[in-house]
């Protein structure tokens, strides 16, 4: 069985030959495969990898995760971006964490760094938590609670939870809803031993950032605090409920495929 399935929306193919030789010196260990879910076609130096699965999908950001993940082959499972590159045995140290926690339900928080050209700083432990961001503060979460929108946890587990709400059009949110969601169940949570990704940023409406900006704004942000304000998810959706969002994500095609 291979040990780690990579789930990744993806945009910019023109970073996607960076990510796979990334992956490949963060997960020298253990196997993994990379799954591309993505409106556009799988560039050359990657056809063939063996390593590498495709999907062409147009769906939002939390629809094409839903959709990568019943094609993951992994005992473990994690969902990630396409614009950054990764650490040298991160991932192993990631997975060898998992193994060591012994617990079908426990999560690994993929530590990161964000920033302008991948020039993001370290980011401090109590930063992947509930208790320290102004829009996730305050709710029905405790503080304590670990906060990734890179977790890690075994694809049987993220099937047995309903996998993602794909009412969130980002996978931000709908991976904080996750985190939260299994911490609820009593998963135990911990934050990765070496830091996993350095990642590009773009703020508002830079390059082609306008339709993520726009849906956490307008949609991701106001749902995740309207469930958790007073009350709290299921811990278990229906995994199938990526179906009921559009085929086509509005936000990225207005005027779908054809406009």
């Amino acid at each position: 069985m291979i040990d780690l399935s990579i789930v990744i929306p993806a945009l910019r193919p023109n970073y996607w030959k960076r990510v796979y030789e990334t992956v490949k010196e963060a997960c020298r260990k253990h196997s993994f495969e990379i799954i591309f879910i993505s409106p556009h076609n799988l560039i050359g130096e990657l056809v063939g990898k063996p390593e590498i699965k495709h999907i062409i999908s147009y769906g939002s950001p939390p629809r094409c995760a839903q959709v990568g993940a019943l094609n993951a082959e992994g005992r473990l499972l994690c969902h990630t971006t396409d614009d950054g590159e990764y650490f040298p045995d991160s991932l192993d140290a990631a997975i060898d964490l998992w193994d060591s926690m012994q617990n079908e339900k426990s999560l690994v928080a993929l530590r990161y760094r964000e920033g302008r050209d991948m020039q993001g700083i370290v980011l401090p432990p109590n930063y992947f938590t509930f208790g320290i961001h102004n829009d996730i503060k305050d709710l029905s979460i405790p503080g304590h609670f670990v906060a990734s929108c890179q977790p890690l946890l075994s694809t049987n587990y993220f099937h047995y939870l309903g996998g993602i709400d794909c009412r969130f059009e980002h996978l931000a949110m709908s991976m904080l809803d996750l985190c939260a969601r299994v911490q609820f169940d009593l998963g135990p949570a911990a934050l990765s031993p070496l830091e996993v990704m350095n990642a590009n940023w773009m703020p508002g409406h830079e390059g082609d950032h306008g339709p993520v900006n726009d849906a956490c704004l307008q949609n991701d942000s106001p749902l995740f605090r309207g469930i958790y304000k007073h009350g709290k998810q299921p811990i278990q959706l229906d995994y199938n409920n990526w179906k009921l969002a559009p085929v086509v994500w509005p936000r990225r095609w207005p005027n779908g495929l054809n406009g």
